[in-house]
C-alpha cells in the first residue's frame, strides 16, 4: 500500500507509511516477547518440496517432483475463490487504486508466495487462512457491486442471470465434489481435477449467463461479474461441505508415495507419545464437573501429558500437559522442566506414595485427571480422593493432609 501509494502520488501515502512503522513495531514487539526462543521453529520449511500442504490435500497430479509443483499451483486455484470479489475491484476504475483494494490484492499475494515457497504440512495454509479474513470481507462488497452494477434486481428479488448464475454454481459444486472423493485408497485421486474443472466450470458459467445481455459494450463486465459469483458459491458450499469427513477433508497421507513426506519425528521423547483427538460424552461430563468445582488458579495434573487434551476440554491451568505443542513452540530451557513433570505425574499416578505426591505438592497441585486406560492403579489413597470415576476418565482432589 505504500509503496503503490508513494508512486501514484496518493494523498493517503504518509498514512500508509505510518501504517508499515506501527506495524512493524508491534511485529517486533510480539517477536521479541512471544516468539523468539522458542526451541523449535514453527515447523516450516523453505523452498522444500517434501510436506506441502497440497501432498496432504492430495492434490498432486504424481508423485514426481513436478507433481508436487502442479498440485501446490491447484491448491493455490482453489483457495483463490475465496477472494473472487476483490477482482470486481481491480476491474473498477473507481476502485482499483483505493487502499482496500490495493491491502487486499498484497495481502493476498503474500499468502499465495508463502503457499508456494514454504512447506510445513498444512502449516503453509496458514498465511492464506489469515489473508481469507479480510479479503472474505472486501470479496463480498465487489461481488455485490459486480453483480448490481451489470445485473440489478428488483427489490429483494435478484436478477434472472444472477440466480442461474448460483444454481450452476451448486451443480458445478456438487461435480467438483465427486472429483474430490473419486479414487480412495492408495491410487492417486481425481481430487486434483477438482480446482481445475471448478475454475473452468465457473469461466464458462459467466460466460453463457451474461448473453442475456442487451446493453452495447457491457458483455465483458457481466461475465467477470457473473464469474465472480460462480466462484463465491463455489467457495461458499466447498467450505460448508469440508465439515463433511468423507467428502471435502484431508487426505489421509498413507496412499502417497513416501518422498512427498518427511518421516514423522517426535520433537521430544516423552512417556506419553500418543495424541489425543476426539473425547467421549463421559470425558466430556468429567471436564464440565472439574470447570465448575476447581477454584481460580487450581492446578491440575494429569497422565495424558503429550495431548493438551485435559487443558482443552477443562479450561484448566496445568501442572504439565501438551507437550505436543508446548515442548518445540516453548523455550529451549523449559523442555527439561516440562518432561521432569511428566515424569513426577505418571510417577504419582501409577505408584501413589509419600514420596511420589511431595513434587505435586511442592508446585502446589490440587487436581489429576487419570485416563485408567494408562495406568492399572485404581485408588490414591490416602493422599488423593476420588471426585469423579468414569470409564475413561478419573479426576482426583489431593488431600491437603498428604501434603
Amino acid at each position: 500500500m505504500a509503496i503503490a501509494a508513494t508512486v501514484r502520488h496518493e494523498l493517503w501515502w504518509k498514512r500508509a507509511w505510518l501504517g508499515v512503522v506501527s506495524i512493524t513495531a508491534a511485529m517486533l514487539v510480539v517477536y521479541l516477547a512471544v516468539v523468539a526462543g522458542s526451541a523449535e521453529q514453527g515447523g516450516l520449511g523453505l523452498g522444500s518440496l517434501l510436506n506441502k500442504a497440497s501432498s496432504v490435500q492430495g492434490l498432486n497430479p504424481t508423485n514426481f517432483w513436478w507433481g508436487i509443483i502442479v498440485g501446490t499451483a491447484l491448491l493455490g486455484l482453489a483457495i483463490v475463490p475465496r477472494w473472487a470479489g476483490v477482482l470486481w475491484l481491480l476491474a473498477d476504475p473507481s476502485s482499483r487504486w483505493r487502499p482496500t483494494t490495493v491491502f487486499s490484492v498484497g495481502a493476498g499475494a503474500a499468502s499465495l508466495l508463502a503457499l508456494l515457497f514454504f512447506s510445513g504440512g498444512l502449516n503453509d495454509t496458514w498465511f492464506a487462512l489469515a489473508a481469507s479474513a479480510p479479503l472474505a470481507v472486501t470479496s463480498a462488497v465487489g461481488a455485490s457491486r459486480g453483480v448490481m452494477a451489470t445485473f440489478p434486481g428488483r427489490g429483494w428479488r435478484p436478477s434472472r442471470p444472477a440466480l442461474v448464475t448460483v444454481i450452476a454454481g451448486v451443480v458445478l459444486t456438487a461435480a467438483v465434489a465427486w472429483l474430490w472423493t473419486a479414487g480412495p485408497g492408495a491410487s492417486i485421486t481425481l481430487r486434483w481435477l477438482g480446482p481445475l474443472v471448478a475454475a473452468g466450470g465457473a469461466i464458462v458459467i459467466g460466460a453463457v449467463a451474461a448473453r442475456s445481455i442487451r446493453r452495447r459494450g457491457s458483455y465483458r463486465a457481466g461475465a467477470l461479474s457473473l464469474t465472480i459469483l460462480a466462484f463465491v458459491t463455489l467457495a461458499s458450499l466447498g467450505r460448508i461441505l469440508s465439515a463433511d469427513a468423507a467428502g471435502f477433508a484431508v487426505q489421509a497421507e498413507g496412499g502417497f508415495s513416501p518422498t512427498e513426506f518427511r518421516p514423522f519425528t517426535p520433537f521430544t521423547t516423552a512417556i506419553d507419545a500418543g495424541p489425543v483427538t476426539a473425547w467421549t460424552p463421559t470425558q466430556a461430563r468429567a471436564a464440565t464437573w472439574l470447570a465448575a468445582n476447581a477454584s481460580e488458579g487450581d492446578l491440575t495434573a494429569t497422565n495424558i501429558t503429550y495431548s493438551p487434551f485435559v487443558p482443552a476440554l477443562s479450561a484448566q491451568p496445568m501442572y504439565g500437559a501438551g507437550i505436543q505443542y508446548q515442548a518445540p513452540y516453548g523455550r529451549s530451557s523449559h523442555v527439561t522442566e516440562l518432561l521432569t513433570r511428566e515424569v513426577a505425574s505418571w510417577e504419582f499416578i501409577n505408584n501413589p506414595s509419600a514420596e511420589s505426591v511431595a513434587p505435586l505438592c511442592a508446585a502446589g497441585v490440587d487436581w489429576v485427571w487419570v485416563d485408567p486406560a494408562r495406568t492399572t492403579a485404581r485408588t490414591w489413597e490416602p493422599y488423593a480422593t476420588i471426585a469423579v470415576d468414569e470409564a475413561d476418565a478419573i479426576v482426583l482432589r489431593v488431600n491437603p493432609s498428604a501434603c
